[in-house]
């Protein structure tokens, strides 16, 4: 399975769709994974204000907007045709290289240019309940984050189950076996550690920790 890196913009505007465009949105991300070039996507270089962008096809009426940046595409924003389009011409431009060598765009966040699983995206974007956690990690400018229960289910807009509560599996890093995981994979985080007594979750960005189990 390929790896893409999220900008925010792309789950701001996801958390807007009907879950059936979120499947679909997997469908296209799957298959440009396996071919960029596949005449299903309809792959399109932009131009004039939305230079550096690109575009591929959702279905007739949505497409993705994304900037490529080495192996990984960076999604933008997902929106019906014409929105996306007005969009990606108010996104800015990629700065120049700096003297070191490294894009300007890529140190805007913490952690930079994370790569991720597409199966995460899919789950994070076809249930959408915990995009917001999603983008509340992403937009963080530190490697750490220690949030409440409550403070999370603020962040969702809705109360966290009792298993939440009771036991710690439902914090657990397991990709596909939990919907709410793919709010942390799905962005390049992990739980580092939880705490049911004090209700309390720590949050860690697994390009600094690695790979690690709650």
């Amino acid at each position: 399975m390929g790896t893409v890196i999220l900008d925010d913009g792309f789950l701001g505007s996801a958390y807007s769709l009907p879950k059936e465009i979120g499947r679909k949105i997997f469908k296209a991300l799957h298959l440009f994974s396996k071919n960029p070039d596949h005449p299903g996507l309809h792959r399109e270089k932009l131009s004039g204000k939305a230079e550096g962008l690109f575009s591929i096809r959702v279905d007739d009426d949505y497409r993705i907007i994304f900037r490529q940046l080495g192996a990984a595409p960076v999604l933008m924003e997902v929106a019906k045709h014409d929105d996306a389009y007005r969009s990606a011409e108010t996104i800015p431009a990629m700065p120049a290289q700096t003297d070191t060598g490294v894009h300007a765009f890529a140190r805007r966040r913490l952690p930079p240019e994370v790569e991720v699983e597409l199966d995460d995206v899919a789950q994070l974007v076809g249930t959408r309940k915990f995009l917001p956690l999603a983008q509340t990690l992403l937009g963080r400018r530190t490697n750490r984050i220690s949030l409440s229960f409550g403070e999370v289910a603020e962040i969702i807009g809705e109360q966290l189950p009792p298993s939440a509560m009771k036991h710690r599996a439902w914090w657990a890093n397991h990709r596909g076996r939990h919907v709410q995981a793919s709010a942390w994979l799905g962005v390049g985080w992990v739980v580092e550690d939880v705490d049911l007594d004090k209700k309390q979750v720590a949050f860690a960005s697994r390009q600094n920790l690695g790979q690690h189990q709650p």
